[in-house]
């Protein structure tokens, strides 16, 4: 499940004409230069630009969305390298730069999942992980109730837009075909915990006047999945409240 079957790259000639902009080597950039050069061409107010930065340092020590201020200060992080490749994945993940008036489909996507968390009582709850392996994942939910669920990135078919859902559980019935399954950890409940594949289409997302990633659920049988033009609308309406070979997905 977890293994990039393809070559990562730029879907848009604006990514790569907007990374090559910023001052620096080529493979890699320093994050105050990039918050720079996208603040030029977007107006992105000050979660969502902790947020692409977390995206891109993969920097998921905390729920994504905590405020990062208390552990790296702001000098620090400006001067974070971040790879070129971290950037190729956000904009396969998020869509392009290209600029959209005062904004860009990159921006507006992030911005979007940003207002998806919410602070409850002090604690920031979010579906979301962020760049997380299957085993992290794991140690995530194992102690969590039934029904609890996070997405992250794929580890692998990350060139696909891929992002990962996983659940934990007991599986009522044969789980679909790409399904993994993982045993729970020693001292943990007797439940498991279930991993599912969602892809899209970044090379098309950004082409038209409204951003599309066609994601889906991959379980087989696909011509008969629904797509969804976001992470967000994915979660909201495919995931959150349905019921996948018997688990229903919950809580976050």
């Amino acid at each position: 499940m977890d293994n990039d079957t393809l070559t990562v790259k730029f879907y848009n000639q604006c990514d790569a004409d907007f990374w090559n902009a910023i001052p620096g080597d080529q493979r890699y950039k320093c994050w105050g230069d990039i918050c720079t050069t996208l603040s030029r061409q977007c107006l992105v107010n000050e979660k969502t630009k902790k947020l692409i930065y977390g995206l891109l340092s993969g920097d998921t020590s905390r729920p994504l969305g905590c405020d990062q201020d208390v552990r790296e200060r702001s000098e620090d992080r400006k001067r974070k390298k971040i790879s070129e490749r971290s950037f190729m994945l956000l904009t396969a993940r998020f869509g392009s730069t290209q600029p959209r008036k005062d904004s860009c489909y990159l921006v507006q996507q992030v911005q979007n999942l940003s207002n998806s968390i919410v602070n409850y009582d002090g604690e920031t709850l979010s579906w979301f992980g962020g760049e997380m392996t299957m085993d992290e994942a794991e140690k995530r939910l194992e102690f969590k109730p039934d029904g609890t669920y996070l997405v992250r990135f794929s580890e692998g078919y990350a060139a696909q837009g891929g992002f990962a859902f996983s659940v934990k559980g007991v599986v009522k019935k044969k789980p679909a075909e790409g399904v993994v399954k993982k045993k729970p950890a020693e001292g943990s409940s007797s439940h498991s915990i279930y991993h599912y594949r969602i892809l899209g289409h970044p090379e098309t997302a950004s082409s038209s006047n409204k951003y599309d990633a066609q994601l889906r659920l991959d379980v087989g049988g696909e011509e008969h999945e629904l797509t969804y033009p976001n992470i967000v609308d994915f979660v909201k309406n495919r995931i959150h409240g349905h019921t996948f070979d018997g688990i229903q997905a919950e809580f976050v």
